[in-house]
């Protein structure tokens, strides 16, 4: 368990995830985790032997998809591309914003339509950047990470859609 004070602000959940995982990193590492069974603690071994990097990302803006993908290569991120064409047009994070490790990179390569992704187990942080580069719109339900989508996976949409997630 951790906390911390600071003012009130209604997008703070958006930069915990980066936090809770370095403390789930420190606490496992350090065996900070009281009495765990064996299975638990093995089924966890790549999580903690997985450093968490944090980096600046390039702008990919007039690239090709397989430069922007060799470019993050080595921050082993998630890239999640928009579209079925060859070249980025937008992407998210920005140019010179920082990202951690298993952090969703969005690259929109299309602005006709893109299939929909599978969002189970994202946040409100990864919806937030899937809204900034998509254009389609959103209505968020709950809080925590996504249960369910109103649009299944693997259909084709546009920046018209709109997109009900469910947070639990």
């Amino acid at each position: 368990y951790y906390c911390f004070q600071a003012d009130y602000n209604k997008n703070a959940h958006f930069h915990t995830e980066a936090i809770s995982s370095f403390f789930f990193f420190f606490a496992m590492r350090f065996n900070l985790t009281g009495n765990i069974q064996h299975d638990v603690a093995e089924a966890n071994t790549e999580d903690v032997k997985k450093e968490i990097k944090t980096f600046e990302v390039p702008t990919l803006l007039n690239h090709s998809l397989s430069f922007a993908q060799s470019k993050l290569s080595g921050y082993d991120v998630n890239i999640i591309t928009l579209g079925e064409g060859d070249n980025v047009i937008d992407q998210y994070p920005r140019e010179n914003s920082f990202v951690s490790t298993n952090q969703k990179v969005f690259l929109q390569l299309d602005t006709q339509g893109y299939l929909m992704p599978d969002m189970t187990g994202w946040t409100r942080k990864d919806i937030a950047g899937f809204w900034d580069v998509s254009g389609s719109g959103f209505k968020i339900s709950g809080y925590g990470k996504v249960v369910s989508q109103s649009i299944p996976p693997d259909t084709y949409v546009n920046r018209d859609s709109e997109i009900e997630v469910v947070l639990e």
